[in-house]
């Protein structure tokens, strides 16, 4: 499921350029032959989770390979991914150099799991997905715009939608100057860069 992600665009060259490195595993690789994963939950309800034991063997080996780590567990009822929070994670990932994300499937991962090694708990919104997969994947590429040389003009990452006061300002390309009836803003191809500016900020 990551590969063709971490094979593509800056994320690709991220790893080119020996900026960052990832090592994916799955829950099963720290498993025994013939040892599950998972086990049914407790209480009214059905479903299996993600073994605390598991979890476990997981920080510990990867811990030794990589150092101590920042641990981002993706469940539904962490904190909502916003701008405010990508900033923080991305400021204590550059602090810490080795992150570790949880994603899990099923019913998620023993909470007991959540309670010993979390540093954080993230949700990308109040919606239902199969897996922490996807969020994974979308928490990354938030954090990595943030990683210096990820993105090669920082401008880009500070004037972003969310990164401050405002939302971006709409995009025009020429050609065309005009398409479909619609016309290229007057100012924005005027020259003046202080009427530019101003129309911008208007318009974010």
């Amino acid at each position: 499921l990551y590969e063709n992600f971490l094979k593509t665009s800056l994320i690709k060259r991220a790893q080119e350029d020996k900026i960052v490195e990832f090592d994916v595993t799955g829950f099963s690789s720290f498993c025994d032959p013939k040892e599950r994963l998972d086990g049914p939950t407790v209480g009214h309800g059905t479903g299996m989770a993600i073994r605390p034991e598991v979890v476990e063997r997981v920080v510990d080996t990867q811990e030794k390979k990589h150092g101590k780590a920042l641990k981002i567990f993706l469940t539904p009822q962490g904190k909502k991914l916003d701008q405010p929070l990508v900033q923080e994670l991305a400021q204590k990932a550059q602090e810490q150099k080795h992150v570790m994300l949880f994603a899990a499937r099923y019913e998620g991962i023993d909470e007991r799991a959540h309670q010993e090694y979390a540093d954080y708990e993230v949700s990308i919104g109040d919606y239902i997905l199969m897996g922490g997969d996807l969020p994974a994947m979308v928490l990354l590429e938030s954090l990595l715009r943030y990683v210096p040389g990820v993105v090669a003009q920082k401008e880009s990452v500070d004037k972003d939608s969310f990164s401050g006061a405002f939302l971006d300002f709409p995009t025009y390309t020429t050609p065309p100057r005009e398409w479909k009836g619609h016309k290229i803003p007057e100012v924005l191809l005027s020259g003046d860069h202080a009427k530019m500016e101003a129309f911008r900020k208007d318009q974010a």
